[in-house]
């Protein structure tokens, strides 16, 4: 944002701090809702439902009872990205999605060897 604010192009393009928040904060409720579609739809593959609309308003209950009990506060979410995100997160971000791919690698491995077998 500081960069933003010293932006100045042909004299009548300036200010533009607005354009990018509003930029920032269409690009996080997209990421959220990505995400939410996400958990809706493999929640329902999880549990072999043939259609994850029922599951859509018991996930966001759940989502906003966990978030408010989580973080109740400004504090409590200072506190929470400064200590327990910081440990939190790589195992979340980085190890977890390696463990999912390795888990799909082997899966796609030992199904390509079954239909080979019985080709022979």
């Amino acid at each position: 944002m500081t960069a933003v604010q010293y932006i100045s192009i042909a004299e009548f393009l300036s200010h533009l701090e607005a354009t990018v928040m509003a930029i920032w904060i269409a690009g996080a409720f997209i990421k959220m809702y990505v995400f939410y579609y996400m958990l809706a739809l493999g929640t329902a593959q999880w549990f072999n439902l043939s259609n994850y609309r029922p599951l859509v308003f018991p996930i966001a209950f759940l989502s906003v009872v966990l978030a408010i009990w989580q973080v109740p506060d400004t504090s409590a979410f200072s506190v929470y990205s400064q200590t327990i995100n910081s440990a939190v997160g790589p195992v979340l971000f980085i190890v977890l999605p390696l463990f999912l791919l390795l888990i799909a690698f082997l899966r796609k491995n030992k199904k390509q060897e079954k239909q080979v077998e019985q080709q022979q």
